[in-house]
């Protein structure tokens, strides 16, 4: 069965269930599902592949896990997965090496059925960047040796300028064909019908000090507006008692001015000197001190209404595109918060690879991981991230990084 030249489409027995994708081909005495979490992380796998190798794209394979009963209909529930590396000794195509297969037999055997084990090996997965969209000799080998019937293949055909296909082989009549035994479909989330996942909850960010609103307990600092206020208030009280100190001094005969330092006179009765002091002294201190009292408190007033300085407005072009080393690829992440994001119906990242280039179709389920891993061929690599709001609207932002020789 050949690919199509055009999209994909959903085909004849297809449905949702739960979260998950059912395949119940008409004719056919079969029913396979994988859930759509499945669908997700088996398309990030196999799309890092695909950015390994320059043009063509590596092939990734390994095990599906689920559940395979057959009765009168052969029901395959497609749970899990298990990627297998490959050294990828014999070019782009998942042929695997004797160490490659070694490693295979091992994880087969580590996921065969058990009485404790609710999900097995129940098939085999690999993506197919060839130009045949079948399986080869090495997939019937590793299908025969490893997963005896009712077992099940799945083909994935990536894309970087559309949405990839995918086809089931499975064992039907006591054989497995070569080729698809059902119809080519979309690979992906959405146009299989899945509920979009949920969005993840944008960070929470702190407000700024002049944000903060003033609590009853804040203290002043020594450069705070609280702390300048009672200085000019201490110093205003401060002049204003200067000004009646003269007036307070000769109110009193008890120190004479001139003349000799004789022995002190002696000090007054606690009566005479209530009838020595004029009571008319107290009413300029009242009045000083409630003057004082007036301007600490209009002063500290004024400082603790003072209105919070506006949030600063996020930049709307502002995509935060970065790019940093992630093991044996490169990580583009871009800012999930940022508006021009908030607002995105569909978005183009364009890679400069040294001389290549390639073109990724992304959506919106692409958007919200937050960024792709992407296996680079040369030192210098560039990225140009693109987000359309509109048909005729869109906002770029570029980035890139120069990796320095034996890094």
């Amino acid at each position: 069965m050949m690919p199509m030249d055009g999209p994909p489409t959903v085909p004849a027995g297809g449905s949702v269930a739960g979260s998950a994708f059912v395949y119940e081909p008409p004719g056919k005495a079969v029913s396979i599902s994988v859930e759509f979490d499945i669908v997700d992380r088996l398309n990030f796998d196999i799309m890092k592949g695909y950015g390994a190798v320059p043009k063509r794209g590596a092939e990734v394979g390994g095990i599906l896990l689920g559940t395979a009963e057959q009765g009168e209909r052969l029901v395959i529930r497609i749970e899990d997965f298990v990627t297998v590396p490959c050294e990828h000794l014999r070019g782009p195509s998942y042929i695997l090496s004797d160490n490659d297969l070694a490693g295979f037999q091992h994880t087969v055997a580590q996921w065969a059925p058990a009485p404790d084990k609710r999900i097995h090996a129940v098939g085999y997965f690999r993506s197919n960047t060839r130009n045949d969209f079948k399986l080869g000799a090495e997939d019937r080998k590793l299908l025969d040796a490893h997963f005896p019937a009712p077992a099940i293949c799945l083909l994935v055909r990536p894309y970087a300028t559309r949405i990839g296909e995918a086809a089931y082989c499975w064992t039907e009549s006591g054989t497995l064909a070569d080729e698809p035994n059902g119809e080519i479909f979309p690979f992906r989330r959405k146009e299989l019908g899945g509920a979009p996942r949920p969005k993840r909850a944008p960070a929470q960010g702190h407000s700024s000090q002049a944000e903060m609103p003033y609590d009853t307990g804040f203290t002043p600092q020594e450069d705070s507006p609280t702390h300048h206020a009672g200085l000019a208030g201490s110093a205003m009280a401060s002049a204003i008692i200067d000004s009646i100190a003269p007036s307070l001094g000769a109110a009193g005969d008890r120190i004479p001015v001139d003349g000799p330092a004789e022995s002190p006179a002696p000090l007054p009765s606690p009566g005479n000197a209530r009838k020595s002091q004029p009571s008319w002294v107290w009413i300029p201190l009242s009045f000083v001190f409630l003057l004082l009292g007036v301007v600490l408190g209009f002063q500290i007033s004024m400082s603790f209404n003072k209105p919070a300085a506006p949030a600063k407005q996020a930049d709307p072009y502002n995509l935060g595109v970065a790019v940093a080393r992630s093991g044996d690829s490169l990580h583009v992440k871009w800012n999930l918060n940022a508006p021009a994001l908030q607002k995105a119906r569909r978005a183009v990242l364009l890679i400069h690879d040294g001389d290549s280039r390639k073109t990724v179709d992304l959506g919106l389920d692409d958007l919200a991981r937050g960024g792709v891993l992407y296996r680079n061929h040369a030192s210098t690599v560039r990225f140009r991230l693109e987000v359309f709001h509109s048909e005729t609207a869109s906002v770029v932002e570029s980035a890139g990084i120069k990796l320095v020789a034996g890094e």
